[in-house]
């Protein structure tokens, strides 16, 4: 059976939407705007904790496993890092709020 996601990305989807939603809420932006707002404050978040999750694991493995984009370093769905999905989003949410 191939996996094609792990329960750490999971976990960081989840906690960086609902941190993109409080921020979006705090600041008050309302209307269409706010759910490119609240995404691309998600793709920050994302990536913020995605890259420090994986430091995090290069630092206890004294820097023999500097493979940042090694699956097992972090989140990843489709094989793909959760970083990257984070800055995905933070600019495809950037041209659409910049109307490009």
């Amino acid at each position: 059976m191939i996996v094609i996601f792990n329960w750490i990305a999971v976990a960081e989807f989840i906690i960086s939407f609902a941190i993109g939603y409080v921020i979006s809420k705090l600041f008050g932006f309302d209307g269409k705007s706010n759910d490119y707002i609240m995404t691309a404050l998600a793709g920050i978040v994302l990536i913020l904790i995605d890259l420090i999750l994986r430091f995090r694991k290069v630092k206890a493995t004294n820097g023999e496993k500097f493979e940042i984009v090694y699956p097992k370093m972090g989140g990843h769905i489709f094989f793909i890092p959760a970083f990257v999905w984070g800055f995905i989003w933070l600019v495809f949410n950037i041209a659409k709020l910049t109307g490009a």
